[in-house]
């Protein structure tokens, strides 16, 4: 089997859709703005589960989205967090979107099973919603794993370097 480096996950829509050829594939998007266990537990999780519906694709915000969401944010810019994620061994494919939802790249791709936390079901972007139903995807809530948050990693981080700063 031929190993598949990060950089070669790295794709748009389009060529998801070309390289699924019309398959089944899992879906899932976010920031991922500082890669932690809770993320990784949460890719890796339907394949556990035994729901795998061909490849995996995280559609990752860009800069600029994420900037539109979060203050202050991102820590690592798209292009590090695209490779970390591509670096996993559960992420088949990495598409970067940019924009305040990522409705037309679901439509492009038509994943199968969209996989998302829990806690984000209440705050479901409505035009991604849409995009989904209209693909006719199954939805998994994925249990919150752990305590886990990039907003808890910021402010340990952020204390850590306060304490440091007074020595």
């Amino acid at each position: 089997m031929r190993m598949v480096y990060p950089d070669e996950k790295l794709c748009t829509a389009e060529q998801v859709a070309a390289a699924v050829g019309g398959g089944p594939c899992l879906l899932s998007n976010g920031c991922f703005d500082l890669l932690h266990a809770g993320h990784v537990a949460a890719l890796s999780q339907p394949l556990r589960l035994g729901c795998p519906t061909g490849p995996l694709v995280v559609l990752l915000n860009s800069d600029a989205s994420i900037r539109a969401l979060k203050p202050g944010r991102p820590i690592y810019d798209q292009d590090t967090r695209a490779l970390m994620l591509a670096s996993l061994a559960v992420v088949d494919y990495v598409v970067i979107f940019d924009g305040p939802d990522c409705a037309a790249e679901i439509r492009t791709i038509a994943p199968a099973r969209y996989i998302k936390g829990e806690e984000y079901r209440d705050t479901q972007n409505p035009a991604e919603a849409q995009a989904l139903a209209d693909c006719g995807a199954e939805i998994i809530w994925q249990p919150r794993v752990g305590t886990w948050s990039t907003s808890s990693l910021i402010a340990v981080c952020a204390k850590a370097y306060l304490a440091e700063e007074d020595l």
